[in-house]
């Protein structure tokens, strides 16, 4: 007759916990065999997540799947970028016509800065936008950065798959008689 802990298949929890041996080496080899299998088990659960991440984000997938989404993020994040790294033709002719304003009138105040302490011809909205776009030009990089750097990691990954499997395979064939 079978003991009740091996009549069940494994990976079946029949509600009781598995005794650890009194033994003191008995529990430290018992102990490193599960310190071994957790650490196997969140290597195995880490590759898997960063494999599915850079599925998921791979922008070839999403091209795939999204073609018009894929395009509209493209068109936005270029305008975005257009707009926040070039000025616009009024921003350059105020500047132009606040260097031509100090060459006329020395005496006036440094920096072209109106007595309130404000750049002349600035607004809430403009100091609010050029901020915004001054915050969004790290993050815009480093997305673009991260999708790019994903996308290289999974054709590696795939590369080195397919080299793997040609191995194997060239492997087979030379041992085949």
């Amino acid at each position: 007759m079978q003991d009740s802990s091996t009549a069940h298949a494994p990976g079946h929890s029949t509600g009781k916990a598995k005794a650890v041996p009194s033994n003191p080496k008995n529990e430290a080899e018992f102990l490193k065999r599960q310190s071994d299998n957790a650490t196997v088990a969140m290597n195995k659960a880490l590759d898997e997540a960063k494999a599915n991440f850079a599925k998921a984000f791979s922008l070839k997938t999403m091209a795939r799947k999204h073609p018009l989404a894929t395009v509209a993020a493209g068109l936005l994040a270029g305008f975005a970028t257009g707009a926040a790294v070039t000025t616009s033709q009024r921003d350059s002719a105020l500047k132009r016509l606040a260097e031509i304003e100090r060459a006329l009138n020395p005496q006036a105040s440094v920096d072209g800065k109106a007595d309130g302490g404000k750049p002349a011809g600035s607004s809430i909205a403009s100091t609010l936008l050029k901020e915004a776009f001054t915050l969004a030009k790290p993050i815009l990089s480093s997305s673009i950065t991260a999708m790019i750097a994903a996308q290289r990691a999974a054709s590696t990954a795939a590369e080195e798959v397919e080299e793997q499997q040609g191995r194997s395979q060239r492997d087979e064939v030379t041992q085949q008689p």
